[in-house]
């Protein structure tokens, strides 16, 4: 593929993107100032439980697909079908778990529920479509269906919930006939860009083969959706629908922010792989630089939350999201875990070790479950918040172990990250118990010292990182 193609597919995949969370953002905030704190938690529930069961309906094929049919695109229609059928049976047992969650547990919310798995058909379906594109380098076709689908869904939902004052049973009809003209519009592209779709019925031992060497992505993938929608849904469980949404509204700005810099990390993987292979020192060292950056940056980010946090929250969601402002200020000293989780989650690709990653999830979404469940069920919603960072902190050290294993990344005695770990850590109780004015001051000495120590021991140098992050993208 030459650079003038890979250009063209890159930026028009970037700019859907971009495209999908600006339209998601107005939406969102419509939204929540529309259904208020209890119909914000309901859609909030829905949206994590559909989340969860389109990973599982998904099966981690994805890779997979893009993989086998960028090596055998002669295949291409057998691939595909193939993985529609393991998807399709997938998509049966979730919504039978989804109707019994809606009808025996969640009774509030069982018929947008219900509604909400049947669009997993045209979901999954798309998906594998989405695989074939990949596979075959043509991504403007994916990028121009999903930026119509994403202004169609945004701005016609807004339209459904202000004529039906707020029903998430039609909104969710709407975003049902919204997904099934997406995966219509990709299949209209697919017949005249790539081939003509032939009905094809796969062999048992097709099935057997593609289900076999997905399982492991499949797992990891499971365990990783569950532990990101654990907050949501056990938070309604335990203290409603109204702390819920107020908590959502929180996170929604968490997301943006924790997005824009995935996507800005991201942009470096082809790099770093490359430079694993040919100079394993180097990219040690590139890695720790990575995490260098955001212990130095994240603190004054984070004090800007604290002084405008309150406005952030009123000037876009209004004054019945008051109580989301606090919430806002302990989950956000989290952020800076969330990052290193994910600069820590690629470089386990890097280096194969996706087994580890996916064991380590695994562990840690059972002591996320349980921690949650106790929690939410005996204390208030900012213990809950508090609690939730804790467990990113350990999360974050299992996975510095784990990976030390494989790579020598970090130096617990040596490094000033064990430092600036610790003092991150402490910032959502320092909030919980501390005025503001004086955890501002008091946070704010520590954190100098700290940093005049950290960059005269480390001779930080981020040159070297940005230059990489540079390259990537203007390539």
């Amino acid at each position: 593929m030459n650079k003038i193609a890979l250009l063209k597919n890159a930026s028009a995949l970037s700019f859907s993107r971009v495209i999908t969370i600006l339209s998601s953002m107005v939406f969102g905030i419509f939204m929540a100032r529309y259904l208020g704190p209890g119909g914000l938690g309901q859609y909030a529930f829905i949206g994590s439980v559909l989340g969860y069961f389109i990973i599982f309906s998904n099966f981690g094929t994805l890779e997979i697909l893009t993989r086998e049919i960028a090596r055998n695109k002669e295949n291409t229609n057998r691939f595909l079908l193939t993985s529609i059928i393991i998807k399709i049976g997938n998509v049966i047992i979730s919504l039978l778990i989804i109707s019994i969650i809606g009808f025996i547990f969640k009774q509030a919310v069982s018929i947008p529920l219900f509604i909400a798995g049947i669009t997993l058909f045209p979901k999954c379906v798309f998906d594998s479509f989405y695989a074939v594109f990949l596979g075959h380098e043509k991504l403007k076709y994916i990028a121009l269906s999903e930026i119509i689908h994403s202004i169609i869904q945004s701005f016609g939902g807004i339209f459904v919930l202000y004529v039906t004052h707020g029903s998430l049973v039609f909104l969710f009809i709407y975003v049902l006939f919204v997904d099934l003209l997406k995966t219509g519009i990709i299949i209209y592209f697919y017949s005249n860009r790539i081939c003509k779709l032939k009905i094809y019925i796969p062999k048992s031992n097709e099935i057997k083969w593609l289900f076999n060497i997905s399982k492991d992505m499949a797992v990891w993938k499971y365990s990783s959706a569950l532990y990101e929608s654990l907050n949501i849904i056990i938070l309604s469980f335990t203290l409603g629908d109204y702390v819920t949404g107020e908590y959502k509204v929180a996170w929604n700005i968490i997301s943006i922010f924790v997005t824009f810099i995935t996507i800005f990390v991201t942009v470096t993987l082809p790099e770093l792989s490359k430079l694993y292979v040919e100079n394993k020192e180097r990219f040690i060292e590139v890695i720790k630089k990575f995490l260098d950056m955001v212990f130095i940056s994240f603190f004054p980010i984070f004090i800007l939350v604290i002084l405008f946090g309150n406005i952030i929250i009123i000037t876009l969601y209004g004054e019945q999201y008051l109580n989301s402002v606090n919430y806002l200020k302990i989950l956000f000293s989290g952020v800076s875990f969330s990052l290193i989780l994910r600069i820590l989650g690629i470089s386990f690709i890097i280096i194969n070790s996706q087994r580890s990653a996916m064991y380590l999830t695994l562990i840690m979404t059972l002591l996320k479950l349980c921690t949650l469940i106790i929690l939410g069920s005996y204390l208030n919603i900012n213990y809950f918040c508090l609690s939730i960072v804790l467990i990113e902190v350990f999360s974050c050290i299992l996975h510095i172990h784990f990976i030390n294993k494989k790579i020598k990344l970090f130096n617990w005695l040596k490094d000033g990250n064990l430092v600036f770990m610790l003092f991150y850590s402490s910032l959502a109780s320092m909030i919980f118990f501390s005025n503001q004015l004086i955890f501002i001051a008091l946070s704010s000495i520590i954190y100098l010292i700290m940093l005049s120590y950290y960059v005269r021991r480390m001779k930080i140098n981020i040159k070297d990182v940005y230059s990489i992050i540079k390259r990537n993208i203007l390539k």
